[in-house]
């Protein structure tokens, strides 16, 4: 075997998983956050604020109250495609 010879080819081999990365990263996060904002205005919940960083969500916004945070967190949670949802949300009351 010869080291240098498969890294001389090694960017060919990593190159298709880059792209296909990009390409479908961006795909995923646009259909979850998109999934989730409806989850969310079904629910009631128009003061939360997702952001989606793939499969991961982060909900920001100032609730009225602490049911309603956690009434966020399960819509959010029972979204198809949602791995883990962060809370970052305070309350008026």
């Amino acid at each position: 075997m010869k080291p240098l010879r498969w890294l001389a080819h090694l960017p060919l081999v990593i190159l298709p998983f880059l792209a296909a990365k990009a390409v479908e990263g961006r795909g995923v996060k646009t259909t979850v956050q998109t999934q989730v904002t409806a989850a969310l205005a079904v629910a009631g919940q128009e003061w939360a604020k997702p952001i989606a960083m793939g499969r991961d969500v982060e909900i920001r916004g100032i609730a009225p109250n602490r049911a309603a945070v956690e009434a966020a967190r399960a819509a959010a949670a029972a979204t198809f495609g949602v791995r883990r949802v962060n809370m970052h949300v305070g309350t008026e009351g």
